[in-house]
């Protein structure tokens, strides 16, 4: 649902279609709009959105890593969790837990496509931006 006053960016039809079916990882550079797209995505402005996890917040890290995530929400936006080590299995036991019930936006700055040793496998479980 485009927010009143925001430039609805391209690719949200296209994302919002490929969250249906697996998890959404954007990996684009600083200062582009990974942050903004994804709020767009959520129907808000609200940086303090219940759905919105930002690695970065210390709230948001204990609730991650204590697996205290809200299931059953449509959509979660998982921001900067590329800076976890262990991020892919983190990733992949929330989409084994709440898979069928919710979509997963994963942000960050780096490349998350590409095999790093030790991770778990996310192979066929996620369309890469």
């Amino acid at each position: 649902m485009p927010l009143p006053n925001v430039i609805t960016r391209y690719l949200h039809a296209y994302i919002q279609e490929d969250l249906k079916k697996k998890m959404v990882f954007l990996g684009w550079p600083r200062q582009v709009g990974k942050t903004n797209l994804a709020f767009e995505m959520l129907g808000t402005e609200n940086r303090q959105h219940f759905a919105y996890l930002n690695w970065d917040s210390p709230y948001a890290r204990k609730q991650l890593l204590d697996g205290e995530i809200l299931g059953g929400r449509s959509l979660l936006v998982l921001d900067d969790i590329h800076k976890f080590l262990r991020w892919r299995n983190l990733i992949k036991s929330f989409s084994d837990i709440y898979g069928d019930q919710t979509s997963f936006l994963v942000t960050a700055l780096a490349r998350l496509d590409y095999y790093r040793k030790g991770g778990g496998s996310l192979q066929s479980r996620y369309h890469h931006y």
